[in-house]
């Protein structure tokens, strides 16, 4: 965090970029179905933390930092979260392994990242492209630049970056 930040303010530029988050949750609030637990000594005793990791976006702004992020709110099925796990917790023991995989905490509400006053960004994440009703939450949130992240390097010459392209114009179209 302190690398970027120090690098946005070297380059004077904002930088929109994703990346894995995670929340740590207070024992006072809902703990998700697909949060991991850990044991950790806190003033000398044992206690459980409760936390997710969350496929994100954040806006850098030069000398202010990190200044909002969005946390997805439409997973990939199995393959960022497990269908039905809150209805069925049990199945996160069964399906899931490491950072990210099946296992991603689901975002609360679209958020657009502001970068002053009149420009509002809604940060689509990769496969949340394809939903015209969610993007066009972000519109109706106020959002007047509407961006997509995705790193489409794993598709390895499939039409999937092809697809990804064409569903921006789409978005673009509808909003």
């Amino acid at each position: 965090l302190q690398e970027m930040t120090s690098f946005v303010d070297s380059i004077n530029t904002p930088i929109l970029t994703g990346f894995a988050d995670y929340e740590v949750y207070d024992k006072k609030n809902k703990i998700s179905n697909s949060s991991r637990k850990e044991e950790r000594i806190i003033d000398g005793k044992s206690d459980t933390i409760n936390f997710d990791y969350f496929n994100s976006a954040g806006l850098f702004i030069p000398k202010f930092g990190l200044s909002s992020i969005y946390h997805k709110t439409q997973l990939v099925p199995f393959g960022e979260r497990i269908p039905f796990i809150d209805a069925i917790p049990s199945l996160s023991t069964m399906l899931t392994w490491g950072v990210g995989i099946s296992s991603w905490g689901l975002g609360s509400e679209v958020l657009n990242l502001k970068l002053n006053d009149s420009i509002k960004i809604g940060t689509v994440i990769c496969i949340e492209s394809i939903y015209p009703n969610l993007v066009r939450k972000f519109v109706d949130k106020g959002a007047n630049l509407l961006t997509i992240i995705t790193n489409d390097g794993w598709y390895l010459g499939t039409p999937g970056p092809i697809q990804h392209n064409q569903f921006a114009v789409l978005r673009a179209i509808e909003n």
